[in-house]
């Protein structure tokens, strides 16, 4: 028979949603997730993009020119002869090379640029994904929690109707008042009243996690329990996404510093071209190939003002860097001592349970030997349970301080 009903059970069981599913259903549908994975593609396309224009272009060339008089198919150099072709109309077909030989280092830096924008998009990605993982991970317990606190209420309430049975008994034979029965059913409206708030309460955030993981709206199924964790993974503080991003933005502005200073450099470009001309019935060639320098010797200090704001962005990003080291470290800390805090109110919290728990019991057998009165009995069991769904929330809460840790401290 046991065998049988635990057969029975077992689709249900196994239905429950884990944590671990709920997180991997996350990095599959997260919309956050997904926006932040672009993100990442832009910036390496952008590099791409940067690294190929480095080589170059190579262009094709045409053209139509009509005009007024003849003109010749191509430049007259000597020795000058009378076959010299000319048209009014002629025609270019040809192919264009050009590039930049020089500009100060200027591409280089860019493309170290866009290197370290690929580093913080990618810095970004992590840590966007381990925010939401967190933010999953409380929205699951805030669940948990209620669930726990509505199964408390409801239990409470068959505890209230069994009371009120006995007690209507009580009254028929002159034993009880008949106001115990007015106040206990006061109590069950109290209860039912506690129990429709947290339906909504479970429905919405049960709603709100189906967003997150699903990225749409759908019936959620069982979540299943999860237990209070103690082990602490050890990290390194530079290998954080936080940490990385701010370092990677300060290179990014060193880069961004030197880069300014190729303002004063000259820029050296390179430019060929073969191109055929066409006019009744001719065809002239033309090839040429250029290299020209162009150096900007004064610019009313345009070039120095560039150089300052280039250096106040990189002395801002350096303050920037260390403050969001120290406010990190202290996130840690905090979250740490945290921890031990949770873990002493949740003792705290089971004992005041125990103690309610037992003054309800006392209270329980003093009303029915006609020693108090209905209201010490129903404060003793309104305390028992309040005293238990707060055992039940600093259960979570302290499990909801050691996923912060870890979110914090995830490389």
């Amino acid at each position: 028979m046991r065998f049988i009903v635990i057969v029975l059970l077992l689709p249900f069981i196994l239905s429950a949603l884990t944590l671990e599913e709920a997180i991997d259903a996350l990095t599959k549908n997260n919309l956050n997730i997904k926006i932040v994975n672009q993100d990442v593609a832009a910036s390496q396309s952008k590099l791409s993009q940067r690294q190929s224009s480095s080589f170059g272009s190579l262009d094709l060339l045409a053209a139509l020119a009509i005009y007024n008089d003849e003109r010749t198919l191509a430049p007259i150099v000597p020795p000058l002869t009378n076959d010299i072709a000319t048209s009014d109309t002629i025609g270019s077909l040809g192919v264009g090379y050009k590039v930049n030989l020089f500009n100060g280092m200027k591409t280089f830096n860019e493309i170290d640029m866009d290197k370290l924008s690929v580093s913080i998009s990618q810095a970004k990605q992590k840590f966007t994904q381990y925010e939401q993982i967190y933010v999953t991970q409380v929205l699951y317990l805030n669940i948990l929690s209620l669930e726990k606190t509505l199964y408390t209420q409801e239990e409470y309430k068959k505890v209230l109707k069994n009371l009120k049975s006995v007690v209507q008994e009580s009254v028929e034979y002159g034993k009880k008042p008949q106001l115990d029965l007015l106040k206990i059913d006061s109590q069950i409206y109290k209860t039912e009243e506690q129990i429709t708030l947290l339906q909504t309460k479970i429905k919405i955030s049960k709603s709100t996690l189906s967003v997150m993981i699903y990225g749409e709206l759908k019936p959620m199924e069982e979540l299943e329990d999860i237990d209070i964790s103690h082990e602490q993974k050890s990290y390194l503080l530079e290998n954080l996404p936080s940490i990385q991003i701010s370092q990677y933005s300060l290179k990014k502005n060193t880069k961004a510093y030197q880069n300014a200073y190729t303002s004063y450099y000259p820029q050296v470009n390179f430019q060929a071209s073969y191109i055929d001309n066409y006019g009744n019935g001719n065809k002239e060639n033309i090839s040429t190939a250029t290299i020209n320098l162009q150096w900007k010797i004064f610019d009313f200090g345009a070039r120095e003002d560039g150089v300052q704001l280039a250096k106040i962005q990189k002395i801002k990003t350096t303050i920037a860097s260390k403050k969001t080291q120290l406010e990190y470290e202290n996130k840690i800390y905090e979250a740490k001592e945290r921890i031990v805090q949770n873990e002493q109110l949740l003792k705290s919290r089971q004992t005041e349970y125990l103690v309610a728990t037992k003054i309800k019991e006392i209270e329980e057998l003093k009303y029915n030997e006609g020693q108090s009165s209905i209201n010490d009995f129903l404060f003793a069991s309104t305390d028992e349970k309040f005293s238990q769904s707060k055992y039940i929330e600093a259960k979570y809460k302290l499990i909801e301080s050691q996923f912060y840790l870890e979110f914090l401290t995830k490389e």
